[in-house]
């Protein structure tokens, strides 16, 4: 999922349904699951690969120096953004560069209020510190094996082209008054 979402930095168009009415239906019945239990109702139906929005947190996330234009590797780098069969359902795809977090896909339930759990578009640099926890286990609506996390994952914008996070083991948001960063922490650029 990492390198689906941080490989797809283009817009994404949308099939022309006026003119390729066959192909369209074609694709749109293999557009899901990766083993076929669940389809995408949602439009765009072939899903939406760039979802970096300027100014928030979702999208794209290099540590400064790497990006695809000069890394073949992405496991140091961010994705936060959206399942591809579910796009209400957050998908945070964490390389090697969060130290304590292993490489893998996180979900959580959003909450519309608040600094815990909110969605990645509502995360702008307002200075301040968001948090999440109370990670999803098994699978992603899509098919995707979901990584548990016993501990709560900080993030803040420091500017609307840096994100700062960091991962506290054995924490949980709602014990966490006052969240602060140590040296710890990971920088990411756009």
């Amino acid at each position: 999922m990492l390198l689906h979402v941080l490989r797809r930095r283009r817009p994404r168009r949308k099939l022309r349904d006026r003119r390729l009415p066959g192909p369209r239906k074609a694709l749109e019945a293999k557009t899901g699951h990766v083993f076929g239990a669940r389809w995408r109702t949602s439009e765009p139906i072939g899903g939406t690969y760039a979802q970096d929005v300027p100014g928030a947190a979702q999208g794209n996330w290099f540590v400064p120096g790497l990006s695809f234009r000069t890394s073949t590797d992405p496991s140091p780098f961010l994705g936060l953004a959206h399942d591809y069969v579910d796009p209400t359902q957050p998908m945070i795809a964490i390389g090697s560069s969060v130290k304590g977090l292993p490489m893998g896909l996180y979900s959580f339930s959003v909450q519309r209020a608040g600094s815990i759990n909110r969605d990645f578009r509502d995360i702008t640099s307002d200075g301040k510190i968001y948090c999440y926890d109370q990670f999803a286990q098994g699978q992603s609506h899509g098919g995707l094996p979901l990584r548990p996390a016993a501990g709560a994952l900080l993030m803040t914008l420091p500017s609307p082209t840096t994100l700062r996070v960091e991962f506290v083991a054995g924490a949980a948001c709602a014990n966490t008054a006052g969240p602060a960063f140590t040296a710890s922490a990971t920088l990411y650029e756009r």
